[in-house]
């Protein structure tokens, strides 16, 4: 009987040595797993911070944006820009320009914004002497982008932003309309060298590039 007894616990404790033995063999293959996994995300963040960024802006004609940009007057009923460029601003108009194409050509995702401000040698001609900041305010500029079903969206420059994968790109015009307050701020005003700005950052958040293109002389005349 004592044998067996012993045969017993010592069945017991080699039972038990084997079962400790999985527990840590899995203890350890859990923890190589979560270092491998650890590993790769550390060298993908590394990969994301070390991209590049590349942004190309065409024209209408799919040729890299190289001029001033320049705005038309826009029939909101008709839906069409008059031919001629629009150098004078008047109330309760809006104007528009032409398409243009943001490609992101980079190797990483990147994030765009759009703003319209002054460049360092900007300045206003008025005999009011009224100022550029106060003009820009009487002035609505927005993103006109299509959604999948090719309805436009207007958005303010303020609200707008895109993302775009490696290789992708948008399409989109660039608005002008009078805001609600807008009307009888300033008459022969001129406002000269604004430009369109587009701010890119990378997908953790980091700033990239500032892209800017100058915006021919426009002339408010109400």
């Amino acid at each position: 009987m004592m044998k067996k007894r012993e045969m017993k616990s010592k069945g017991a404790r080699h039972t038990l040595l084997a079962g400790m033995v999985s527990v840590l063999l899995c203890c350890t293959l859990c923890l190589e797993s979560t270092f491998a996994w650890y590993q790769d995300q550390v060298s993908a963040s590394a990969k994301l911070r070390t991209g590049k960024i590349v942004s190309v802006l065409s024209d209408a004609s799919g040729s890299e944006l190289t001029s001033d940009i320049v705005f038309y007057e826009y029939d909101k009923a008709t839906g069409e820009l008059a031919e001629n460029v629009a150098t004078e601003l008047k109330s309760g108009k809006t104007y528009r320009t032409g398409n243009m194409t943001l490609k992101n050509s980079g190797n990483i995702t990147a994030r765009y914004t759009v703003s319209v401000g002054e460049s360092e040698s900007s300045g206003v001609s008025s005999d009011a002497g009224t100022q550029t900041t106060d003009v820009l305010d009487a002035l609505v500029f927005s993103m006109v982008t299509l959604d999948k079903d090719d309805r436009e969206i207007i958005t303010p420059c303020a609200d707008f932003s895109r993302t775009l994968e490696q290789e992708g790109e948008f399409s989109f015009a660039l608005q002008i309309d009078w805001a609600d307050n807008g009307e009888g701020t300033a008459t022969e005003t001129q406002l000269e060298n604004l430009q369109m700005c587009i701010q890119t950052m990378n997908q953790v958040g980091g700033f990239a590039q500032m892209l800017t293109y100058p915006i021919g002389q426009i002339t408010i005349n109400e």
